[in-house]
């Protein structure tokens, strides 16, 4: 029951070993006419176990979930206070199409 047990743990450490990175994405906004960004996390692996035995891969399985979970918080954090950030500068600069259109409207009518 043991190693079936570790078995499982170090499979489910082999899945997520890698390191999570904030991807910068830009795309235009139709609705508000404007070129906009935001993050998007991304998952590079960075380890495969090759070459090990018994406890040593599950050490280094451990030690990879670690990593992940450690660079998961991180770049997450960094993703919502970036995304923040662009979602403000969206809104500042954000002019809908009706709202550009009425203006030239109001001007003429003067």
């Amino acid at each position: 029951m043991r190693t079936h047990s570790l078995a499982l743990t170090a499979l489910a450490a082999l899945t997520l070993s890698g390191c999570t990175t904030p991807k910068l994405v830009s795309y235009y906004d139709d609705k508000c006419q404007v070129m906009t960004r935001r993050l998007e996390l991304d998952i590079a692996r960075t380890q495969t176990l090759a070459g090990c035995s018994n406890q040593q891969c599950i050490s280094q399985a451990l030690g990879g979930l670690a990593v992940f979970a450690a660079s998961s918080v991180i770049s997450g954090t960094v993703v919502v206070v970036g995304n923040v950030a662009y979602w403000m500068e969206r809104s500042v600069n954000c002019k809908p199409k009706e709202a550009a259109a009425a203006p030239a409207k109001s001007a003429s009518s003067s």
